[in-house]
């Protein structure tokens, strides 16, 4: 066993020594600044001489001299050097300075839109070139960090590895609705409309209404007048479908202003007048007598029927919730075009059709999009009504005009209405 332990211990004390051996055995080998022609400046050169350096070491053939120590002893050696060292004569004078047994220099520059490397290493015993490299790169000037490695690697009698792929960005894509750079008209899949012109919507359209139509007065030729004051409405039932011919987006993508020019609808509202004591005048038109009393009402003693015609111009604004859905607050003006019929029990259940009234108000509301259907909920203020007369009229034959005829006059005052909306819109 003791032998054993002997001869292990006599085998690792030889390998010991055999270490300064083999690092003894490396070429020392030193690097020369490489002479420039054209086309780089000085800190360029400086940065790929380096470059090779690091390479030669990292190829762990040679023993490289330190740059910083190749100056110091060069100094030191009164090593005088005129113009570049990159021939031949340069090279071995310098190495036998240096001690080295190998010297590697070269010259680097640009011809057209090429960039020019040639490489040597130089035998500083004998003097001859023991190996050159010699290549061309058109590009970019980082092309030549590449033709140092391959230098290194060919002068190391090592194969040169693939360097690692720069990382590439892509180019900033579009949002949308993401949406950068796609042509106008195209949207985002599976997400909200992102077209800039919106060509037509329509909704079907639902909600209550308040109207101030106080004092009714009618008449039949000849015979009576009666002016009934202070009347009482239930809320009106509204419905109808309103639709956009055009609307316009000022950005196609996230959030915008939106302009909607004519938003046209087409709606019926009905009313029943409330019970409610009202102020009522009878005069008989025979006689030429007044009666004034306080008169009680019953439960839809008149109905009116309202046929609107509306338009309304609205400004908005889109907020984006998520890819498919928006939020749209809006504000408008706009008018209708209101055909008024009205009937009841108090009218001998005749019916009658009024003169139409043109109305102006200020809608605003908000709208919720999902894709390409939406939801929302609208208010209206009637503030100014213009009428030719409020007449309405009543004849007991149809195809005679010269029949006998009650007529009549509504006061009509405004309203405010609410509805909403469900729709689609392409």
């Amino acid at each position: 066993m003791k032998q054993i332990m002997n001869v292990i211990t006599m085998a690792f004390l030889l390998a010991l020594a055999a270490l300064p051996s083999a690092q003894a055995q490396k070429l020392q080998v030193s690097v020369m600044d490489l002479n420039v022609t054209s086309g780089l400046s000085k800190s360029e050169v400086s940065m790929l001489t380096d470059k090779l350096i690091n390479d030669l070491v990292i190829a762990n053939v040679y023993q490289v001299v330190d740059r910083s120590k190749r100056d110091e002893i060069l100094k030191e050696q009164g090593f005088q050097q005129s113009g570049a060292c990159d021939q031949g004569a340069c090279l071995v004078e310098a190495g036998q300075l240096l001690g080295v047994q190998k010297m590697v220099g070269g010259t680097i520059g640009k011809l057209g839109a090429a960039y020019y490397l040639q490489l040597r290493v130089i035998d500083v015993k004998t003097g001859g070139i023991d190996r050159a490299f010699s290549k061309s790169y058109s590009g970019d000037i980082s092309l030549l960090l590449e033709g140092m490695r391959e230098a290194a690697s060919y002068f190391s009698g090592v194969k040169a590895q693939p360097a690692p792929a720069a990382a590439v960005l892509a180019p900033p894509q579009p949002q949308t609705d993401t949406s950068l750079a796609k042509p106008s008209g195209a949207k985002k899949k599976g997400g909200i409309d992102t077209k800039k012109t919106k060509w037509f919507s329509l909704s079907f359209c639902f909600g209550t209404e308040k109207m101030k139509a106080e004092n009714f007065y009618w008449s039949e030729k000849d015979s009576f007048g009666r002016v009934y004051e202070g009347i009482e409405w239930n809320k009106g039932r509204r419905f109808g479908l309103e639709g956009s011919v055009v609307k316009f987006y000022l950005s196609r993508k996230g959030n915008s202003f939106s302009i909607c020019p004519g938003d046209l609808g087409l709606s019926i509202v009905s009313f029943k007048s409330a019970s409610s004591s009202v102020a009522f005048t009878d005069t008989n038109l025979v006689s030429n007598t007044v009666t004034s009393t306080s008169r009680y009402l019953p439960e839809e003693a008149f109905t009116i029927w309202r046929f609107v015609l509306s338009d309304n111009i609205k400004l908005g604004y889109r907020m984006m919730i998520s890819p498919a859905d928006a939020i749209e607050p809006y504000i408008g003006v706009g008018g209708q075009f209101d055909d008024v019929n009205l009937s009841g029990k108090e009218l001998d259940d005749r019916g009658f059709s009024t003169v139409s009234k043109i109305n102006l108000g200020f809608p605003f509301g908000v709208r919720l999009y999902r894709k390409h259907f939406f939801m929302g909920f609208e208010w209206n203020n009637t503030v100014k009504e213009w009428g030719w007369g409020g007449e309405m009229k009543y004849y007991d034959d149809p195809t005679s005009s010269s029949s006998k005829r009650e007529t009549g006059i509504l006061s009509w005052d405004g309203g405010s209405y609410w509805i909403a909306h469900l729709g689609f819109q392409f």
